[in-house]
């Protein structure tokens, strides 16, 4: 049997609930496939939910294959950690810092919605990012200030100043 096939064993073990729903599910599998009609499908799965043992269990999959791995789909998907270090970096303190400055707008009065503007600037350099790292997998490196100041710092300095 496959690993997506409920196992065999011994005589004397005891079937579980989940042990029976595995099986009635490999059958569910089977009928969608076509290899077995209502009436078969409604007949082995009375006699899953019969079986007392896991021998029992077996005879319910007689005749039938051994079913293939579950699609890709069915399997739970995780994050890869560069989307969580994203979500960490760049979308929590996005929603913060916007957040504080939509209660600093209502608390003074309303009025024209000037968050609008940070909103817009820092989300689509927020949305940029994001699609890099969808893309990539990867977290794009972090720049701390601009380049002139890194230019000076790694020159020793401003130039003209001893």
């Amino acid at each position: 049997m496959s690993s997506t096939d409920p196992t065999p064993s011994s005589p004397s073990l005891r079937a579980s609930d989940a042990e029976r729903e595995r099986y009635v599910s490999a059958l569910r599998r089977h009928m969608v496939d076509g290899r077995l009609t209502l009436d078969e499908f409604s007949q082995r799965t009375g006699e899953a939910y019969a079986a007392r043992t896991r021998p029992e269990l077996d005879a319910v999959l007689r005749e039938l294959p051994p079913l293939p791995p579950a699609p890709a789909e069915e399997r739970p998907r995780q994050r890869p950690a560069a989307w969580q270090a994203f979500i960490a970096e760049a979308v929590r303190p996005y929603v913060l810092v916007n957040a504080l400055l939509i209660a600093v707008w209502a608390l003074a009065g309303g009025g024209f919605f000037w968050p609008v503007w940070p909103l817009l600037g820092w989300g689509l350099g927020v949305v940029s990012q994001g699609r890099e790292v969808l893309r990539t997998g990867v977290m794009p490196e972090r720049r701390h200030g601009c380049g002139s100041a890194r230019r000076l710092a790694a020159a020793g300095g401003p130039r003209g100043h001893a």
